[in-house]
């Protein structure tokens, strides 16, 4: 529905499993398991080494980007792609898209946290977020899709 509402929407699945939602998708990352993090900075490495990002924003609503950019230097998208087990022109592809879009709306399930490092696993999302300074625009965030628990009527 949303993509008939929008023809222009793309849409990015990184899951190591081909699902239903994956086949949807305009471009796939199906990424080794475990391997979220390595993704998410090398997709920041681009965005900041090649000014894909809002200084302004990053300047007004954060802090330690500077330090930041120096822990990505070496996720390069060829040093993530070996970890990955994915194509470094499609975490460019995947970089782009998300840093050059007016918002980015990015939906995980529980897997993304719930797991040893799924603190890290989400901090590393949201930078994504904060580097183009999609926090806070209308259609752009990030957020965890759960299904609720369903009780039967009283």
């Amino acid at each position: 529905e949303a993509r008939a509402r929008n023809p222009g929407l793309r849409i990015i699945v990184v899951d190591p499993r081909r699902t239903a939602t994956a086949a949807e998708a305009d471009l796939h990352l199906a990424i080794l398991p475990g391997t979220d993090i390595a993704l998410y900075n090398a997709m920041l490495h681009l965005m900041l080494w090649e000014g894909w990002i809002d200084e302004d924003y990053i300047r007004d609503h954060t802090a330690g980007f500077t330090e930041l950019k120096q822990t990505l230097r070496e996720y390069t998208p060829e040093a993530a792609a070996h970890i990955c087990g994915v194509a470094a022109a499609d975490i460019a592809t995947a970089a782009r898209w998300f840093a050059r879009s007016a918002a980015t709306l990015s939906l995980y399930c529980q897997g993304l946290n719930q797991s040893s490092h799924g603190t890290h696993n989400h901090c590393a999302l949201i930078n994504l977020h904060l580097a183009p300074g999609h926090i806070g625009r209308p259609g752009a965030g990030a957020g965890e899709v759960t299904e609720a628990s369903r009780s039967p009527a009283p």
